[in-house]
């Protein structure tokens, strides 16, 4: 009887090994499954990190193209307002050419009859 009970023990000892075994080699086969599932997260994550380093170079980038253009519609505001100021001066620099054009012709056409009547006068003095 010693031995049979023996016999069953050493069964169920192999048995129980058995399942050791069974849950060992799922145990590894998980463990397995879990550092590829964090391989892939770090990768993801290292991704992501890379992205988003690109991501804020770009947006600086924006941002300094934005400020350079504020600064050039800034600085186009500012000749706009230059060019205004010149272009009214240049009006009343012709508006005041015009006026003394106009004096200038008044004052040559007085003097030539002045000139004419000062010729009559002296050629009607002359024959008389």
């Amino acid at each position: 009887m010693a031995r049979i009970n023996y016999n069953q023990q050493l069964a169920t000892l192999r048995s129980e090994n058995e399942n050791v075994r069974n849950l060992n080699d799922r145990l590894i086969q998980d463990l397995v499954e879990k550092n590829r599932e964090i391989a892939n997260l770090l990768e993801s994550k290292k991704s992501l990190t890379s992205e988003l380093a690109r991501s804020y170079r770009d947006k600086a980038e924006l941002v300094a193209e934005l400020e350079a253009m504020r600064l050039a519609s800034k600085g186009s505001t500012v000749k706009m307002a230059e060019m205004k100021l010149q272009l009214e001066a240049l009006h009343r620099s012709v508006a005041q050419a015009h006026k003394k054009s106009f004096w200038t012709l008044a004052l040559s056409g007085t003097a030539i009859i002045a000139a004419v009547a000062s010729f009559a006068h002296f050629s009607a003095r002359g024959n008389a």
